[in-house]
């Protein structure tokens, strides 16, 4: 279902008009349910995502929406890989006694990855321009709903009645009608943990199939990062 879509869905379902439901209200309350569900799921993967690092001499951070990565399309990093394998992933704390602890040496290439917010660091900085690594990760989700209200929601389509419940629960919550706005939201945290306890298996039986590790469920960065990266 598009934005179009699931507007009707909730007017009609609501026995409601534009006048009573605007249609800037309903894109503002699709755009909450869907930002909501998009901050659960980050790890699926159908996110999966690789992107190229380009290093320069002697610069140990590369900021992953800045210069030296190909596109800014990955939002989680998992690993970092060089022409002859995998860099070691260490938490960021090591990274600066690592650094703390360096007389300033570089690398042709650096040993050590870590990531801090939207950043990646390699130590010992690269000694060279040029050199490219790949960035596994997961990628970003598309804004939604975004200047096309033709666009559909970049979540699987499983998730569209979830959307809609939300919608009608936050359009009660603005008709003060509480009983109706509750029943729809459990309608949508029902429906929202369904789709993500069947998504986490599927992934597991393809990760299971890939030779890999299940998908984790919540733990820190760190440890989901290192997890990941051993293998």
């Amino acid at each position: 279902m598009n934005l179009n879509d699931m507007i009707t869905f909730v007017r009609e379902h609501a026995d409601t008009d534009e006048s009573d439901a605007p249609s800037s209200n309903l894109t503002v309350y699709a755009r909450a349910a869907y930002n909501d569900i998009r901050r659960r799921t980050y790890q699926w993967l159908d996110n999966v995502a690789d992107d190229t690092l380009t290093t320069t001499a002697g610069q140990a951070s590369y900021v992953m929406s800045g210069s030296g990565f190909t596109s800014a399309n990955i939002e989680y990093v998992t690993n970092v890989v060089a022409s002859d394998g995998p860099v070691t992933f260490v938490p960021y704390e090591t990274f600066l006694q690592l650094q703390d602890g360096s007389t300033g040496g570089t690398s042709t290439i650096p040993e050590y990855f870590s990531v801090r917010h939207n950043t990646v660091y390699l130590y010992p900085a690269p000694s060279a321009s040029g050199t490219t690594f790949t960035v596994k990760g997961y990628r970003n989700f598309a804004d939604w709903p975004n200047v096309s209200p033709a666009a559909e929601p970049d979540l699987p389509r499983e998730f569209d009645e979830a959307i809609c419940w939300s919608m009608l629960s936050r359009y009660y919550m603005g008709q003060e009608d509480i009983e109706l706005a509750q029943l729809y939201e459990n309608f949508y945290e029902t429906a929202v943990g369904r789709q993500i306890a069947a998504m986490m298996i599927n992934d597991g039986i393809k990760v299971r199939t890939l030779g890999g590790k299940v998908p984790v469920g919540r733990m820190t960065y760190s440890s989901w990062v290192r997890r990941m990266t051993e293998g």
